[in-house]
C-alpha cells in the first residue's frame, strides 16, 4: 500500500504483473472526491473538529526548535519516523 512518495519515488510497476494477478494501481487525487474549495474547506473542517472532541489522536513522536530544523529533516531522512514532528 503506498500512501504518497515523500521518501522517494514508487519503483516502476510492469502492468502485465499487474494482470497476471488481477491487481490494479488507482493514483487518486483528493479533487476526485473534492469537487470545489468549499467542499475541501467543509472536510478539513469536519477532520480538526473530530480532532477537537478527542476522536483523531496526533501522534507526535518529536518536537524540535526551529533552530534545530535539521535534526527533524535528519530524523525523517532516517526513515525511522513514521508520525508527527513538531517545529516550535
Amino acid at each position: 500500500m503506498l500512501f504518497g512518495e515523500s521518501s522517494s519515488k514508487v519503483a516502476t510497476v510492469s502492468s502485465s504483473y499487474l494482470e497476471s494477478k488481477s491487481l490494479f494501481l488507482s493514483v487518486p487525487s483528493v479533487f476526485d472526491y473534492k469537487m470545489n474549495r468549499m467542499e475541501l474547506i467543509l472536510a478539513a473542517n469536519e477532520i480538526f473538529d473530530k480532532m477537537k472532541s478527542g476522536l483523531f489522536k496526533e501522534q507526535v513522536s518529536a518536537s524540535f526548535n526551529l533552530e534545530d530544523v535539521s535534526k527533524a529533516h535528519n530524523l525523517i531522512e532516517s526513515g525511522q519516523n513514521i508520525n508527527s514532528i513538531i517545529l516550535y
